[in-house]
């Protein structure tokens, strides 16, 4: 998915690589991969109440699109994650690679997880923004279109990030209990960890359910 941005947010200023690393630490491992994966960066548009016509919130004033041309067919996140360290507001980059386009976004949790889209065509159809009242629900609505899995009727990012975050402890611990079972040489055991095992299938089915159309 990639957005047809304003026309009037165009900004479209060359980024050099050494002024991101001058905002904080930038380890040698994620400089090398600057050198060896990003071609350019570019800051392509800047979203404020005067470009898009959405008044600021008291968090978040402005949102960035930075573009990142790469050399191949991938920017290793890291790199991501250091151009989103020096900016201080929320970004959005397009990666622009040999295999096209992807938009993607840093989840704003612990791990600041890379949300990111499969990519498009690099003459395909943008899409319009999302639907927003200001420039803090743009955000929200940006990081939602760009996560695995759809939000449900009053769920924001926040919301179905903590689901993602259950769903994935669940999976990983659905995958434990199944080798506990197999494994399981005394039938009680065995028996507690099926009962566990069942619960926590019930659980992930559950959070897995999308609201109905």
């Amino acid at each position: 998915m990639i957005y047809a941005w304003p026309s009037r947010s165009q900004y479209g200023a060359v980024i050099p690589k050494a002024q991101i690393y001058e905002h904080g630490p930038v380890s040698t491992r994620t400089r090398a991969r600057f050198v060896d994966e990003v071609r350019e960066l570019r800051w392509s548009h800047k979203l404020s109440p005067r470009t898009t016509g959405l008044p600021a919130s008291k968090a978040i004033n402005e949102i960035e699109v930075i573009a990142v041309r790469a050399k191949g067919e991938r920017v290793h996140p890291s790199v991501l994650e250091a151009i989103a360290r020096a900016v201080p507001e929320p970004v959005v980059f397009e990666v622009i690679s040999d295999v096209g386009i992807m938009t993607a976004m840093l989840n704003e949790d612990p791990r600041r997880t890379l949300l990111s889209a499969d990519p498009d065509a690099l003459d395909g159809t943008r899409t319009a923004l999302p639907v927003a009242i200001d420039l803090a629900s743009l955000v929200d609505a940006l990081r939602l279109s760009l996560m695995p899995l759809a939000a449900r009727r009053g769920e924001n990012a926040e919301d179905l990030q903590r689901r993602l975050v259950r769903i994935d402890a669940l999976s990983r611990r659905i995958a434990m209990l199944e080798r506990r079972v197999r494994s399981a040489l005394q039938l009680n055991r065995q028996m507690a960890s099926r009962r566990e095992l069942v619960a926590a299938r019930v659980e992930l089915a559950t959070l897995m359910e999308e609201d109905e159309k």
